[in-house]
């Protein structure tokens, strides 16, 4: 048998093996073939820029011309091993061990020395190395050690303070370090629906609010404005104590910017205009709001705005609070008044003079309590002449008032409370000693205390 074998050169060395010559000679048959070697190696990779993972792997290929080369085999080899390191020289996987740049090369076996290279770039195990204040659309921090760049070959740094575009990339890596990372920022998100804006009393709130959204009120145009106005606030509700009919209000809304996040781009809402705007309107923070009944004889709208995006509207309408003795009919022969039918205060108490309502218009439940501070000298008074104060939440002669914290719900249901003001006639003293008691008008025209009304948020308990 003629066993061939490769020499370093590219030629074959033949040898005859169990070869025995006669007396007559033998002839050995030696046939000569001619080997097409490698001319051309191509290296490529999934990604020349890879980023780093721990014992993890890449995989490289070689494409070898000639298609018809004899030995299409070659040996791998990374010129930077603390980069990648090829394990076995015969597989094309190289095994990442750190953060760099590194050339691998493919080399044929056949002889031909034809080898071809890829340089690759592990990129760095970093953390982001920057803090972007997505509100303000700038970079916040840079952590130190790090660079950042809007270019991939660095020559413009970034510093804190520096203006950041949605979706544009930034390049990251550590002094001193060619590797480096590509963080894409997030686009802007989608531009929310216009919104709708509609008026309650001197308060103009967003309809179709979003807790995502955040929202800024101009009035007439940008003139006039108060503090707020023109500034982004997370309430959908704007209270404008200074409104008047013929105001125009416009709303314009976005997405919020989060700490991973870009607002999104505004939305105007249609302009409105202010229109049957009441006179007299409150504007509550939580607490109380007290008067003396001679300054109320209308409704007060008391606006109450608190966190969390629900609309607060509250309307307390009480009476006149005005009291009036009927002394019944003068009778010229006695000289004094007959008719105890008609005498008494029983004309003062219809349910509207002495009623103190409180109404929930507000899109979540409320805490009202309703009480009487009457000034003890001038109740002393009354007692003396016969008769006294009594408050209740029937109009009876029940003597107390609704002052334990009363739930309103919001909607039409369950949604007011009510309490009444009443004076009594003290039952041991005649109808007439009152009236002639209270005939030189020593009490005509006192005020004898106040109502307050309250109302809060519920509170939770934990």
């Amino acid at each position: 048998a003629v066993t061939p074998t490769a020499n370093e050169d590219g030629t074959y060395t033949f040898t005859q093996d169990n070869v025995t010559l006669s007396e007559s000679g033998t002839t050995v048959a030696l046939v000569v073939c001619y080997n097409t070697k490698v001319d051309g190696i191509t290296v490529t990779t999934d990604s020349t820029t890879i980023p780093y993972s721990e014992n993890g792997t890449v995989t490289f290929s070689a494409t070898v011309t000639p298609d018809n080369a004899d030995n299409r085999d070659v040996n791998w080899s990374s010129d930077n091993e603390s980069v990648l390191k090829f394990e076995d020289a015969n597989s094309g996987t190289a095994t990442i061990v750190g953060a760099g740049t590194a050339t691998v090369k493919a080399t044929a076996i056949d002889g031909s020395n034809v080898s071809g290279t890829l340089e690759v770039t592990v990129t760095q195990a970093l953390g982001e190395g920057y803090t972007i204040d997505y509100a303000a659309e700038q970079i916040s921090a840079i952590d130190s050690g790090y660079q950042v760049s809007n270019t991939s070959d660095f020559a413009t740094l970034l510093q804190a303070g520096d203006s950041v575009t949605p979706g544009e990339t930034l390049y990251v890596r550590t002094e001193g370090e060619k590797a480096y990372t590509e963080n894409k920022l997030p686009d802007r998100p989608t531009t929310p629906e216009a919104p709708t804006v509609e008026q309650t009393a001197k308060m103009v709130q967003v309809t179709n609010a979003s807790d995502s959204q955040e929202y800024k009120f101009e009035k007439n145009g940008g003139e006039g404005r108060t503090a707020t106005f023109g500034e982004w606030q997370s309430s959908p509700v704007f209270i404008d104590d200074d409104m008047q009919d013929g105001d125009t209000y416009t709303v314009a809304t976005r997405v919020k910017a989060t700490d991973s996040q870009f607002a999104s781009e505004e939305i105007d809402s249609d302009s409105y205009t202010a229109q049957n705007t009441p006179e007299n309107s409150v504007i509550l923070d939580g607490g109380s709001k007290g008067e003396e009944w001679t300054d109320n004889p209308y409704e007060i709208p008391i606006n109450l705005l608190t966190k969390g995006g629900e609309t607060y509207m509250v309307e307390i309408d009480w009476g006149d609070m005005l009291f009036s003795y009927n002394f019944g009919i003068w009778d010229t022969e006695n000289l004094s008044y007959d008719d105890p039918s008609q005498q008494g205060w029983t004309t003062s108490f219809d349910g509207i003079n002495n009623e103190v309502t409180v109404v929930n218009r507000s899109s979540a439940p409320i805490n009202s309590t309703i009480a009487m501070t009457v000034d003890q000298d001038k109740q002393a008074e009354l007692q003396d002449l016969g008769f006294h104060l009594t408050t209740d939440n029937e109009n009876s002669n029940a003597n107390n008032y609704p002052s334990d914290a009363q739930t309103l719900q919001s909607g039409s249901t369950g949604n007011s409370t009510t309490a009444y003001v009443n004076i009594q006639s003290d039952n041991a003293v005649p109808d007439d000693t009152i009236a002639e008691k209270y005939n030189d008008e020593t009490l005509q025209g006192t005020e004898f205390g106040n109502i307050t009304v309250t109302v809060q948020k519920p509170t939770t308990s934990s």
